[in-house]
């Protein structure tokens, strides 16, 4: 698993080029996911979910730290080619 991670202030662009992401390379249907809408393991169990769908490319906009960092430790437990991109503001 491939894990990019956007910080930066508000205002500064993360999410626009998150949904730009998004639109390029994402399924149709497919939502990009809310970190301040679930708890870190709520997150967990939504990445988990869409890698057993077949889903290549996953992106997660406002995105805790904690979040992040269990995203980390599920490098080696996920498909190699599975890329996440998230968005982590300060």
């Amino acid at each position: 698993m491939q894990l990019n991670i956007d910080r930066g202030a508000p205002g500064t662009g993360k999410s626009t080029r998150l949904l730009q992401i998004h639109k390029v390379t994402c399924k149709p249907g497919q939502k990009i996911l809310r970190g301040v809408h679930c708890t870190t393991t709520g997150l967990e169990l939504k990445v988990r979910e869409y890698a057993k769908q077949g889903v290549f490319v996953i992106c997660i906009d406002e995105c805790t730290e904690l979040q992040v960092m269990r995203l980390q430790d599920l490098t080696e437990r996920l498909p190699a080619d599975l890329v996440i991109h998230a968005v982590v503001g300060f």
